[in-house]
């Protein structure tokens, strides 16, 4: 964010077939907008750059078969030498602190230390 500024990121947890997801990028704004400011958190007037960012799969999808199937995939890049970090390339769910956790604990790791 620019000098005196600050970001704030707000995710959205929807299924294809929800309403959310037939709204425009305008009209989630305006249904996010109006909450963060009853909390306090924006003020309406103050917001300099909005953006929607869609993905299709944001969300590890835990099936009954998830810890074998996971441990095929991992064994196979581990035993290719690629290492395997955050949401998408762990298949977990798990926020940016955990993310973080783990780069610092593999380049560590990778540095033999």
């Amino acid at each position: 964010a620019p000098k005196g500024n600050s970001s704030l990121m707000v995710e959205i947890t929807y299924n294809p077939t929800d309403e959310i997801a037939k709204m425009s990028d305008e009209q989630i704004c305006n249904l996010v907008i109006p909450k963060l400011e009853r909390v306090n958190m924006v003020r309406q007037s103050g917001i300099i750059y909005k953006k929607v960012c869609r993905s299709k799969y944001g969300y590890v999808v835990y099936t009954l078969d998830y810890t074998k199937n996971l441990k095929i995939v991992q064994d196979y890049f581990y035993n290719s030498g690629i290492h395997s970090l955050g949401r998408f390339a762990e298949f977990k769910y798990i926020n940016t602190d955990a993310c973080i956790r783990g780069a610092l604990d593999l380049s560590r790791k990778m540095v033999g230390k």
